[in-house]
């Protein structure tokens, strides 16, 4: 049974953002990012159903463990994710956007570099 918008295992997302700073404080950084890929497909959902804008939390802190692992591919994925939502126009989101954009256009260089 899947849960439903705004739901991870049964319980409303926000309530996962503790469990998530308890395991990125921890080191615990596998868990930190089965929880938060779980969050977000519902989060998006609940998104759309509602015509609200996106929570940044979950992408925030996931492009972060992603970075500090090194894994840009993933961390650029996730970002092009994020933009293709219903987006605010607070810090987070701007900073959020932003950082892929920085992203796009290192790629780019490195691309026009190897010609």
């Amino acid at each position: 049974m899947s849960d439903r918008p705004g739901f991870y295992r049964g319980l409303p997302c926000f309530f996962w953002v503790d469990e998530v700073k308890d395991h990125r404080r921890a080191g615990r950084l596998a868990e930190a990012e089965e929880i938060l890929v779980g969050v977000i497909p519902p989060l998006e959902a609940e998104s759309r159903q509602r015509g609200a804008c996106i929570p940044t939390w979950p992408y925030e802190i996931l492009a972060q463990i992603l970075r500090k692992q090194g894994r840009v591919d993933d961390e650029r994925r996730l970002l092009e994710r994020f933009v293709a939502q219903r987006l605010g126009t607070d810090s987070r989101t701007i900073a959020l956007v932003d950082r892929l954009q920085v992203m796009v256009e290192a790629g780019q260089r490195a691309e026009v570099g190897r010609l």
